[in-house]
């Protein structure tokens, strides 16, 4: 998925995954960076920042198609995707090439609201 630039996946002992999306930004904005807008454009939305994004249901539509693209591709239905959010700021600090244990801890506290309403009724 063109616009999205970095993917979390959560889920480790609930009842299914889940993923938080942070979108490619034009640097030290929220506003989506050239190649999100083209992404966007081409899906048929009209969003220009990361908050327009979150709340056109065109783009949401975008994420979830590439969502079901990537869930078609694993067999083990307790894989899939089920839910997604997009998240505004940075997912991982740059400095972080891979999630190690304490990483993925400070990028579940710092999301912690969004998680958890991954997961409410």
């Amino acid at each position: 998925v063109e616009a999205v630039h970095k993917a979390f996946v959560v889920g480790s002992g609930m009842p299914y995954l889940a993923c938080l999306f942070n979108l490619h930004t034009t640097p030290g904005t929220k506003d989506l960076s050239p190649s999100a807008l083209e992404a966007a454009r081409k899906c048929g939305s009209s969003a220009q920042t990361v908050k327009e994004a979150y709340f056109c249901p065109i783009f949401r539509s975008y994420l979830l198609d590439g969502i079901t693209r990537c869930n078609a591709k694993i067999s083990n239905e307790g894989l899939w995707v089920k839910r997604f959010v997009v998240v505004p700021g940075q997912i991982l600090a740059p400095e972080f090439q891979s999630l190690g244990e304490a990483e993925r801890a400070q990028v579940c506290a710092k999301f912690s609201k969004a998680i958890s309403n991954l997961y409410s009724s």
